[in-house]
């Protein structure tokens, strides 16, 4: 597993120590995208978004939770779009979301 890198990077929040929550990560596996030509991609980043900004956070970490927590929004063909992507090749939750 050496050498082995996300496909995205997280950007460095600096001495700031962000943990995800076991309850957001419940509520986003409970709205899973799977890829499949009967689901709207664009209602998923809706849906999304709309859960992570319920969120008090400080502005610069933002990027971070998104980014974090929206892989466990992707399962099936959809998780696989995302592996297939160049290690570290998302950086921002702009770069993600398109």
């Amino acid at each position: 597993m050496v050498g082995i890198t996300s496909n995205i990077l997280l950007p460095n929040l600096g001495e700031q120590n962000y943990q995800l929550r076991h309850g957001l990560i419940n509520l986003i596996e409970r709205m899973q995208f799977h890829g499949l030509p009967s689901e709207d991609n664009v209602l998923h980043l809706k849906k999304f978004l709309r859960l992570t900004d319920t969120m008090r956070i400080l502005t610069n970490a933002l990027d971070y939770i998104r980014l974090t927590s929206f892989l466990f929004s992707l399962v099936g063909k959809a998780e696989d779009w995302l592996c297939d992507l160049p290690n570290q090749s998302i950086t921002t939750w702009d770069q993600c979301s398109t």
